[in-house]
């Protein structure tokens, strides 16, 4: 059996627009810094994002425009052809973002009663993403099972690796799935 764990933000779901909403903000001079990781006042590298725009980063209005990743979905549309399991593992919130990410998944890649959406509960709140993701995959993990793992975080590939075959996502999906999805014809050769 093979199963496909599947992270949602900049995986599948095309969340560029959100994402410009998000400012840095310098824990040593409190500067504000848009994009980097670093300080651009003082080189400090105590950056992070502000609780104002990570809060309107997560606004379950906005996820609901996300759009999807055409490459994801024609890859996503063929493991459904060819009976994978599907489980959408993503660090969204439990309680406030299920509805809207189920909603967003029925939409875009045909969630439905076979595929499993586990998302961060409250007891979570504070982990680290690999340490989420990695606690949650092992609490469904099944030894005889091969398991392939999409994903946009270079630290979650990292972990991920010592489970399965490692996608680095979004790049992945056009590789798994071109447009254009029709076999070429092979020249042919002689014999």
């Amino acid at each position: 059996m093979i199963t496909c764990v599947i992270d949602v933000d900049r995986t599948i779901a095309e969340n560029s627009a959100r994402a410009m909403l998000l400012e840095k903000s310098c824990k040593a001079c409190g500067g504000f810094n848009t994009a980097e990781s670093y300080c651009i006042n003082c080189g400090s590298d105590l950056v992070a994002f502000t609780d104002e725009s990570f809060e309107a980063f997560l606004d379950p209005e906005l996820m609901a425009c996300d759009l999807p990743i055409a490459s994801a979905q024609r890859a996503i549309g063929r493991f459904r052809d060819l009976g994978y399991n599907l489980v959408f593992l993503t660090g969204r919130k439990e309680v406030e973002h299920r509805d809207v990410t189920e909603s967003w998944l029925i939409k875009y890649f045909d969630f439905n009663g076979k595929d499993k959406l586990c998302m961060r509960k409250v007891t979570d709140a504070g982990m680290k993403a690999s340490d989420y993701k990695e606690k949650t995959f092992l609490g469904f993990r099944d030894n005889s099972t091969t398991y392939m793992f999409f994903d946009d975080d270079p630290y979650i590939w990292t972990m991920y690796s010592k489970y399965g075959l490692v996608f680095r996502c979004p790049d992945a999906w056009e590789h798994m799935s071109p447009r254009g999805n029709n076999r070429l014809a092979e020249p042919l050769r002689n014999r």
